[in-house]
């Protein structure tokens, strides 16, 4: 049977809810994320696929540049989430968002689900490894599987004058000052930049863990963590140089504090590229690991060659950014087409 397509958009919240009750889905799914971030970029939707034995999930956020339309996953581990088995979805997929003026997409598959056998292997992109604990093991079990060092230094950590604070309304203020300092320090790309009412939502909505650390009174890093009955993920942090010493403890803190909640998974995220060393701090909790996996589509190809013709850019290497009229070292000049 024929699937049903549609996008809710972040404005019908009943539709929204509606949908994911019945799905399997993570926090970045939610209403209310989606929501919160459509507070600092545009056009966020609900895509919903079905039919009686077949259903697939995954926010978009449509990005426009004059008479372009494209799509993305929105910040966040959401991406394509399935239930059931359908043959044709991904024919439907592309032809729906043909027939919707999209010429192209950047689709995250959720890493929690292995999906990327339903589609061509020409429009599947691996990316860096993520990490993942298993919250299911006790403490104890957990703790030894760290690294040497970071058990070492965990327990310096816990043998010093620090102190954990979880009141929200205490940390929030403080927790953006911090941020921004960490951003700026860390010279990130501008999808880590929301605007406060994004980050407010976010801290203080129910399923966020937001924990700080305080050094003679004076609150020197924060980490925030998102959460649902099956999965967790270690969402943002903000830090002073000096409290950059502080996220062993806070991701241990946030650990035990989560286990209580009966929650079996934590994903820690991965490095901004393979192998850095973001990377392997986040591999040394001996977790497991598998990786980020991205589709690259072209919906409409006449369209997507045109552009890439009247910019000189090659429209057949998907191999760094997609679609390539989003590169940043595009001549200027040259973005007049588009």
């Amino acid at each position: 049977m024929k699937l049903t397509q549609q996008l809710i958009s972040i404005e019908d919240k009943d539709a929204w809810s509606k949908v994911l009750h019945n799905n399997i889905h993570t926090f970045y799914h939610s209403y209310e994320y989606n929501k919160a971030i459509s507070n600092s970029f545009d056009n966020i939707f609900l895509y919903h696929g079905y039919n009686q034995n077949f259903s697939a999930i995954c926010p978009l956020q449509i990005r426009q540049k004059k008479l372009i339309n494209d799509v993305t996953t929105p910040y966040g581990f959401s991406g394509l989430m399935i239930n059931g088995i359908y043959n044709n979805f991904s024919n439907e997929w592309a032809e729906f968002m043909s027939l919707n003026n999209i010429i192209a997409g950047y689709i995250l598959l959720n890493p929690i689900q292995n999906n990327q056998a339903m589609f061509e292997n020409k429009d599947i992109f691996y990316g860096q490894s993520l990490y993942f604990i298993n919250l299911e093991d006790d403490l104890k079990t957990i703790f030894a599987n760290f690294s040497s060092t970071h058990r070492s230094l965990i327990n310096q950590w816990e043998r010093k004058n620090y102190s954990f604070v979880f009141d929200k309304n205490k940390l929030f203020e403080k927790f953006l000052s911090l941020y921004n300092q960490t951003l700026d320090r860390v010279q990130a790309s501008t999808v880590y930049r929301f605007s406060e009412q994004t980050l407010k939502e976010i801290f203080f909505h129910p399923q966020c863990l937001s924990i700080g650390v305080e050094n003679n009174n004076i609150l020197e890093a924060v980490s925030v963590f998102t959460y649902t009955s099956k999965y967790s993920d270690y969402f943002l942090n903000a830090s002073t140089m000096e409290g950059r010493v502080h996220t062993r403890a806070l991701i241990w803190e946030a650990i035990k504090q989560l286990k209580a909640l009966k929650i079996p998974v934590l994903g820690l995220g991965g490095g901004i590229k393979e192998n850095d060393s973001l990377a392997e701090f986040k591999s040394r909790f001996s977790g497991w690991s598998k990786k980020n996996i991205v589709l690259k589509q072209i919906y409409n190809n006449e369209k997507y060659q045109n552009i890439c013709k009247e910019l000189e850019i090659d429209c057949t290497d998907k191999s760094g950014y997609f679609p390539a009229y989003w590169n940043p070292n595009i001549n200027k000049q040259k973005e007049k087409v588009i």
